[in-house]
């Protein structure tokens, strides 16, 4: 009995990679998590910047996660994917990117374009930059407008904008890498199938 997978576009895509995303959110979150309490680090008590980094840190696991599941272990799918039945591919085919697209999907657009804020505000921390920035400025809601704009994730927040807004739901790091996320439903012999 063979069976080949397909992809196809469906109005529920957008549910679908939300969910996914949340699903690998969760899957690097518990990983890190367990890391940390291994190693005896307690995120809650570290000064700010090495909070920063243990983010960043979070991220490039995040990252790798994403980079080697896509390109190495499945055909353009996370855990979270393979569960809400998506896949990555090359923009406007069927066909898998190369690796070198999800590697520059992965790290240019995700650890580096969506996630400046994290790299900002580390450098602002560790040089002092920020306390000065304050210091200067020494107006309460001006300094608190700049700290939520360093620490919030706006690159992010534009990306996942993109994919609620564009017709194609294309995010940020999906046009950087010319990549498309997409649904897919198997067809058998007796042709379509459920997921």
């Amino acid at each position: 009995m063979e069976e080949n997978r397909k992809t196809q576009k469906q109005p529920k895509h957008l549910t679908q990679r939300i969910f996914a995303y949340l699903i690998d959110l969760m899957l690097v979150f518990f990983v890190v998590e367990i890391l940390c309490a291994m190693l005896g680090i307690q995120r809650t008590e570290l000064p700010i910047a090495d909070q920063l980094k243990m983010d960043i840190t979070s991220n490039v696991v995040f990252v790798l996660y994403s980079f080697l599941f896509t390109a190495v272990f499945t055909k353009g799918q996370t855990v979270g994917k393979i569960l809400m039945h998506l896949r990555v591919v090359s923009n406007g085919s069927e066909s898998l990117p190369f690796k070198s697209e999800l590697l520059f999907r992965e790290v240019v657009g995700k650890l580096f374009v969506e996630r400046i804020n994290l790299w900002i505000s580390l450098i602002m921390v560790s040089t002092g930059l920020q306390d000065k920035l304050f210091a200067a400025i020494n107006n309460g809601f001006i300094n608190t407008t700049l700290y939520y704009l360093m620490i919030l994730p706006w690159p992010m927040l534009v990306s996942f904008s993109m994919v609620v807004n564009r017709a194609d739901h294309r995010s940020l790091h999906d046009l950087l890498a010319n990549t498309s996320v997409v649904t897919y439903v198997k067809f058998g012999k007796n042709g379509l199938t459920d997921h």
